[in-house]
């Protein structure tokens, strides 16, 4: 499944470099979350938030959980 949204949020007023991408995902996404960086939503959808390289390795878990899945399938 592939996030709703993704939404890059604007440098904080504090720390020029802060960078943080939100993206809402659907319910029943396998997409992984971090603790305490995400809240569920109406309708059973999930917003979470990362840092850029948080992102990066949720998504490379992501994509590996779909590699695993598929092989499972097709066996």
């Amino acid at each position: 499944m592939k996030p709703v949204t993704t939404i890059k949020d604007k440098p904080h007023k504090k720390n020029r470099f802060y960078n943080r991408v939100t993206i809402v995902l659907p319910a029943g996404s396998k997409f992984p979350t971090i603790r305490g960086k995400w809240e569920k939503l109406a309708g059973g959808k999930i917003r979470a938030w990362y840092t850029p390289e948080e992102h990066e390795k949720c998504r490379q878990m992501f994509e590996a959980i779909k590699d695993m899945d598929s092989r499972a399938r097709s066996q």
